[in-house]
């Protein structure tokens, strides 16, 4: 995440960024740069005045929060007026691979219903204009980022890659919660390597974005 913070604050020279941590631990991590600042705090009460910010941003957080409708209008309330609101989340159901990988697209039905057992949503994605206009937030815009991987294409494999391991980073969940079994995991692996070793293979994502003004 922090890393994330030093890219924001290289991206334009005079911009100044402060960046939001729950953990103390990731900010004790965190690489120093002179135009960011690490705060710690909770996104559903930002420890920031009214009217902070020219630009509140945040990336792959709504999927995991208990509250993103509170999230969002926090946002809302430390952005400045004029200012922008940004969102870029995930819609899980929007990964497709080709060949189909049906044992692969059963367990990750079951991630994602794990995900909503433990609080979160892995579709919070395509709710985006919903929550910003339930903000109050004005201009609301939606955009997609894709994801377009192809065998041979340089981020193919990585992208596999990334796939393997969010099942392995849950796989101990995914079966202490009974949603899927050691085998059905095992064969979505299977599915994915062989994927990533045929020729003709295909994987297509879309992040989804929003931008509004307070």
């Amino acid at each position: 995440m922090a890393v994330r913070w030093v890219f924001l604050a290289a991206a334009a020279g005079s911009v100044q960024v402060t960046g939001l941590e729950r953990s103390p631990e990731q900010i004790a991590a965190a690489q120093p740069h002179p135009a960011v600042s690490y705060v710690a705090g909770d996104a559903h009460q930002l420890p920031f005045p009214e009217a902070s910010f020219d630009l509140v941003y945040c990336r792959y957080l709504l999927e995991h929060v208990g509250g993103p409708a509170q999230v969002v209008a926090e946002m809302r309330r430390v952005a400045r007026p004029g200012g922008r609101v940004a969102l870029m989340e995930n819609d899980t159901s929007l990964v497709r691979l080709d060949p189909p990988c049906p044992a692969f697209q059963a367990v990750w039905a079951a991630f994602s219903r794990y995900q909503w057992r433990l609080g979160g949503d892995a579709f919070i994605g395509r709710r985006l204009f919903r929550l910003l206009q339930a903000a109050g937030c004005a201009q609301v815009e939606l955009s997609f980022q894709p994801e377009l991987h192809w065998s041979g294409s340089p981020n193919f494999r990585a992208w596999i890659d990334n796939l393997l391991g969010n099942l392995d980073s849950a796989k101990s969940g995914l079966i202490d919660a009974s949603v899927c079994t050691a085998d059905q995991l095992a064969h979505a692996g299977d599915e994915l390597r062989q994927l990533a070793e045929r020729s003709d293979a295909t994987a297509t994502f879309a992040w989804n974005r929003a931008m509004a003004i307070r």
